[in-house]
């Protein structure tokens, strides 16, 4: 009978320890599946599950042969992270998950290909903040359809699912800033024009059912007017009532629903508008608290969804004055905020915490005759704060002095000048030690803007939003930190460092001192720092805290890479010997480009009659060393690990690249070390074992996957993937 190859791949059993989830974010009532790998084979695993709460839960199971594990554990409602740790009392191993509340608050982006003109279908449901790049405004009540038309609003989703929302009556609080320094940012919330119920199911949450989604949307919403807010306005905006741009609303909108809430999976009950918060010349806050009957269990979740409608900047009764509205908002940006979902019968929270979703003014169409400018700021490897100076033609306020202060790096936070009039305006930033400026963007509808230096000019004219981005990379550092053996020796050891740019610097460090700071640099590769290594002293380790090599660090933007170097003290007429073990790919018997180090392998020094010197075991780039020795004649015996074997003896014509152990007993030749000398010529190259089968080799470099065992009836039996870091010589 013959039978179709079968190709078997299976995890390295000599891998270390390591657990995962099936997932990073689970709800409140799911399991969790745990797996774990390279762990003792059929050894007892004890797990240790630490809750946010600091409380442990504890467990455990068996690994199989091939020390593998899964465990499964159940969610109990606290929100946070959770930390799971395994042990076989030999290997650990850890990882995080999290528990989190199943609330997907979005607002809908209209515009994300930023050409002035509204998406088909209508928005992209999104968390970011909505800008000039990605939506476009306009104040107004502006009815459907959308495009051609501009929307005078903007919309909302939020889908929520928790195991304490079951059946039962809730209450839904909304909180919108009704005013930001005394222009009126949203006025009211209305219905959500515009949104098909296709559109209503796009961007789905991970965890959301869309099944359940499709059924709820399908069912129809349950529907309720906002009430009219009595709110009284001053005379600065208008004087009269909200409800009177309430009114005015609806007259525009007769016959589509206007000022509707849509919440799907549960009946609305009552809506009541709430209080006015803070000064109304000021910034300021209004609330809006629906109440509704949820029938269902737990494990459907509800969707509500409504529209912001934004303050419009003209007379009353429609709008609030000229200049009030809130293309009129200047600086930051404005919120919408999703508050508590509370339970009436129990008064606890299902949902509590204040979820806020910005809007930038530059997204927001200004009234006619004036323009915007937009100013972003994006810093690459760190955060701070970067001041700028603006000048032009008329300066809108805040424009001569004003500073942007980043949150996340790559992240663009911006502010904006509404009313500004037509002309000429210039931006600069001003300098900030350690970082440099590396680019500047600017998007001005008609082409009329550009930048020298650090200085942006801006052309605006009337209806147009010019926004110019100012990136900056901060500036990484060396640290180089000197070790002597014995401590504190007051030995000096002199140093260069180099690198791009025609960076150059040369100093010296004893134990004692304080480690050398290159102060700030530049971001980029090829960075070195070397040692003149003093008479009698052995270098015993130079290593960099990113993992690079002494003689090529990487330094990232806002990186700092510490180098230590670590001298050991020779007793005068002392010699060493030592050099390195290898992992040879190809089984060659010669150390080759991209064949990386072996480390941990045991290595043992004896006296030519069979007397142990000392063990030692191969550092992380598979190098070893044996220092202090009275001359002699020694021999060293290599200690392959479990699933290695030797690679061919004394191959090639450079005894400093071959491989010196004898492949049958893994010892070298006898030989004889005379004083002060240091013979680092002795060298161990390795392979994995064969298992039934012949070597078949892949890719030598990058992925250094490189060999499959391939055993009778053309079934592989193990793969082991190796990777592998050049070693400069």
């Amino acid at each position: 009978m013959l039978f179709a190859p079968l190709v078997l791949m299976t995890l390295d059993v000599y891998a270390t320890a390591v657990v995962w989830t099936d997932k990073a974010d689970y709800a409140p009532w799911e399991t969790v599946t745990i797996y774990g790998s390279g762990f003792n084979p059929n050894t007892n695993i004890d797990i240790a599950i630490t809750k946010p709460d600091s409380v442990v839960d504890t467990g455990s199971t068996m690994s199989d042969a091939f020390g593998s594990f899964i465990y499964y554990y159940i969610m109990n409602g606290i929100v946070g992270t959770y930390t799971v740790t395994a042990t076989d009392g030999t290997n650990t191993a850890s990882t995080t998950f999290t528990e989190s509340d199943h609330v997907d608050w979005v607002h809908g982006r209209d515009d994300t290909d930023n050409n002035g003109v509204v998406d088909t279908p209508m928005v992209t449901w999104h968390t970011g903040a909505i800008n000039a790049q990605n939506s476009i405004f306009t104040e107004g009540n502006i009815v459907p359809t959308y495009p051609p038309n501009v929307p005078g609003h903007v919309n909302y989703r939020a889908i929520i699912e928790d195991k304490n929302l079951g059946p039962g009556t809730y209450v839904l609080t909304i909180q919108y800033e009704f005013t930001k320094g005394g222009k009126v940012a949203f006025d009211f919330l209305t219905t959500n024009y515009g949104i098909t119920d296709s559109n209503l199911q796009t961007q789905l949450p991970s965890w959301a059912d869309s099944s359940k989604i499709s059924s709820l949307v399908t069912a129809g919403p349950s529907t309720a007017t906002f009430p009219n807010d009595g709110f009284s306005l001053p005379s600065s905006l208008g004087s009269g009532f909200v409800q009177d741009r309430q009114n005015a609303h609806d007259t525009v909108f007769t016959g589509l629903n206007p000022r509707k809430m849509k919440l799907y999976g549960a009946t609305i009950t009552g809506i009541t508008q709430g209080s006015h918060s803070g000064p109304i010349t000021g910034n300021s806050d209004a609330t809006v608290a629906v109440t509704f009957i949820k029938s269902t269990d737990e494990t459907w979740p509800i969707i509500a969804t409504w529209g912001g409608h934004l303050g419009i900047g003209a007379a009353p009764p429609v709008g609030y004055g000229t200049g009030n509205g809130a293309g009129s908002v200047s600086g930051a940006p404005f919120h919408m905020s999703l508050g508590n979902v509370v339970n009436t019968q129990t008064g606890n929270p299902v949902i509590k915490g204040k979820r806020d979703l910005a809007v930038q003014i530059g997204a927001i169409t200004p009234p006619p005759g004036t323009g915007n400018i937009v100013v972003e700021k994006i810093t690459l490897g760190g955060v701070d704060t970067f001041n700028f100076v603006g000048a032009g033609t008329t300066l809108p306020p805040g424009f001569s002095s004003f500073s942007i202060t980043t949150v996340t790096p790559g992240v663009a936070v911006s502010t904006g000048f509404t009313n500004v009039n037509p002309g000429t305006y210039t931006v600069t930033e001003q300098a900030l030690a350690g970082w440099d400026l590396t680019g500047i963007t600017i998007i001005d509808p008609d082409g009329g803007s550009g930048y020298t230096g650090s200085t942006a000019t801006l052309d605006i004219d009337s209806g147009e939003t010019v926004t110019v981005t100012f990136t900056d990379t901060k500036r990484g550092k060396i640290i180089v930190d000197k070790i002597t053996v014995p401590a504190a020796d007051p030995q000096s050891f002199g140093f260069g460092a180099s690198g791009p740019n025609s960076y150059s610097a040369s100093f010296s460090l004893t134990d004692a001192q304080t480690p050398w700071d290159s102060g700030w640099l530049k971001p980029g590769i090829g960075y070195s720092v070397t040692e003149t290594v003093p008479a009698d002293w052995d270098l015993t380790s130079a290593v960099c805290s990113d993992g690079s090599p002494v003689d090529d660090i990487i330094l990232d933007p806002g990186e700092t890479v510490i180098v230590t170097f670590t001298n050991e003290r020779a007793l005068p007429g002392k010699a060493s010997i030592g050099d390195f073990v290898w992992k040879d790919l190809d089984i060659d018997g010669l150390q080759d480009a991209g064949e990386p180090g072996f480390q941990g392998v045991t290595v043992e020094l004896y006296t030519s009659t069979h007397t142990l010197v000392g063990t030692t075991t191969t550092g992380v780039d598979g190098s070893y060393s044996f220092t202090n020795l009275d001359p002699g004649n020694y021999y060293l015996k290599f200690y392959a690990p479990s699933g290695y074997v030797f690679s061919p003896q004394d191959q090639g014509t450079d005894d400093a690249e071959d491989s010196d152990a004898d492949p049958s007993t893994g010892q070298t030749a006898v030989t004889t070390l005379t004083s002060s000398e240091t013979d680092n010529t002795w060298d161990a190259g390795m392979h994995e074992a064969p298992v039934g089968g012949l070597w078949v080799p892949i890719n030598k470099f990058e992925l250094l996957a490189p060999w499959i065992i391939l055993t009778s009836l053309m079934t592989v039996s193990a793969v082991s993937i190796v990777y592998a870091k050049h070693r400069k010589r």
